[in-house]
């Protein structure tokens, strides 16, 4: 079967009549696809704040990481940020006591909290507010699941009903567009872009338009001899790939392999598979589709049993956000992404095992077991005050030592021909500064 033969099969009159209706909000953070990570570290009058960013959050989560690897032409913006953000890494760690309250604060917030993405959930509440002011005059407005979640948490109490039953409606459409698509293809594709139009749009709804350069891994992949948490990570990583690829050739979509989450359903999305995209989009969606019914019954009720309380002369008025927290939670509540729980069982194991092994080393540190630093934060909090600790840091500190030189000499180096070294001395930055961190999400 050809690819435009299975196009054109896919594309039922119930797809054909629902695809035009694509993600507001998406549409509008897609205009300027990297918004997000010049106003982070790509401009060179902010490299001062750029850098003092980076140091509260101590680096990028891994896909921003990897992205930043790609931008070649700000590469020395980049490097002088990396080069500022270390040097004030290095000025905490080698005064312990006198910043304690700094780095304490620094390595509670690290594991979940990526400059990058601040950036992206600025823009979003900022185009989120703007649509919830529409939805007072509007009946109802088109939404990808996730940020349908995001409007959600926004909306009046007002328009819940109304939203909830749009998304529904929309989900159910889905739910027949995709079950319309043969299971049993086997085709292969080379981007995820050459998918069916109908699939495309089917993965638009439940995980949100692919992000810039989709082509890049979802997980960045742990450097040798690396941090032994990020490697563990990426095991697990690959581990529920082969889950994955093992239930579809079954074709069964089982709830323990197939995500829930937006990041891990457009990573099989990008299997270049599209017999595992099909099933990862139909797991989804029927996922999703009943978590709405049941959210819509859900609400009905309560709102019913709120209006019959109200007439008793027992009744006690409960505050007014309580209740709205809790109907919001009704009608975005949705089943924990398998494949992030993995990677957080691995990257839990991971700093148990690293902060036990540093534990009985009695202050002997292995120089290949150095963390990236988000995880150099995690086993930080872990471990005590003692040999332990100070060995940990003080191995810490060599890599950093030896980081920030190669990023000041390359920065002096202002000849053409450093380019190459400038280009190294960033990935080898990055490395340092990002982690193959599960996916920041609220699935999990």
């Amino acid at each position: 079967m050809t690819q435009d033969t299975l196009t054109h099969e896919c594309e039922t009159p119930l797809a054909l009549a629902s695809a035009k209706a694509h993600c507001e909000l998406c549409e509008s953070l897609h205009d300027d696809p990297e918004q997000s990570t010049a106003g982070t570290v790509g401009r060179s009058e902010k490299v001062e704040s750029a850098a003092e960013s980076i140091v509260d959050a101590l680096g990028f989560c891994g896909y921003h990481g990897l992205l930043l690897t790609t931008q070649a032409d700000r590469g020395i913006t980049h490097m002088r940020t990396l080069r500022d953000a270390t040097e004030r890494v290095i000025e905490l760690l080698s005064d312990e006591k006198r910043y304690a309250d700094r780095l304490v604060e620094i390595c509670f917030l690290a594991e979940r909290s990526c400059p990058t993405c601040k950036v992206d959930d600025h823009r979003l509440k900022h185009h989120t507010n703007r649509l919830t002011e529409r939805l007072e005059s509007e009946s109802s407005v088109s939404l990808c699941f996730p940020h349908y979640r995001a409007v959600t948490y926004a909306a009046r109490p007002e328009t819940l009903a109304a939203l909830v039953g749009a998304q529904r409606a929309l989900h159910e459409a889905v739910v027949g567009a995709v079950g319309a698509i043969p299971s049993g293809s086997h085709a292969r594709t080379n981007h995820s872009s050459l998918l069916p139009a109908t699939l495309r749009w089917a993965l638009d709804v439940v995980a949100g338009q692919a992000r810039p350069r989709q082509d890049l891994p979802v997980l960045y992949p742990a450097p040798e001899p690396g941090c032994p948490v990020c490697s563990e990570i990426v095991g697990a990583a690959n581990h529920w790939i082969d889950a994955v690829k093992a239930a579809a050739r079954l074709g069964q979509y089982l709830w323990t392999v197939f995500p829930t989450c937006p990041a891990h359903i457009r990573h099989c999305a990008a299997l270049n598979d599209e017999r595992i995209a099909t099933l990862a989009a139909r797991y989804a969606a029927d996922v999703q589709v009943r978590a709405l019914q049941r959210g819509v019954a859900a609400l009905a009720r309560d709102n019913e049993q709120r209006a019959r309380a109200a007439k008793s002369v027992f009744y006690r008025r409960q505050s007014p956000a309580y209740v709205l927290g809790q109907q919001r939670k009704m009608i975005t509540n949705i089943p924990r992404c398998p494949a992030c729980e993995r990677l957080i069982v691995a990257r839990d194991r991971a700093i148990g095992s690293l902060v036990q092994k540093l534990r009985g080393s009695r202050g002997r540190s292995d120089r290949f077991s150095i963390p990236c630093l988000k995880h150099f934060a995690a086993v930080y909090i872990f471990l005590s005050e003692g040999d332990a600790r100070d060995a940990f840091v003080a191995n810490q500190l060599e890599v950093l030592h030896e980081l920030h030189g190669k990023l000041k000499g390359a920065t002096d180096d202002a000849a053409p021909s450093a380019r190459a070294a400038i280009r190294v001395s960033v990935r080898q930055g990055i490395s340092l500064w990002s982690a193959a961190t599960p996916p920041t999400s609220a699935y999990s």
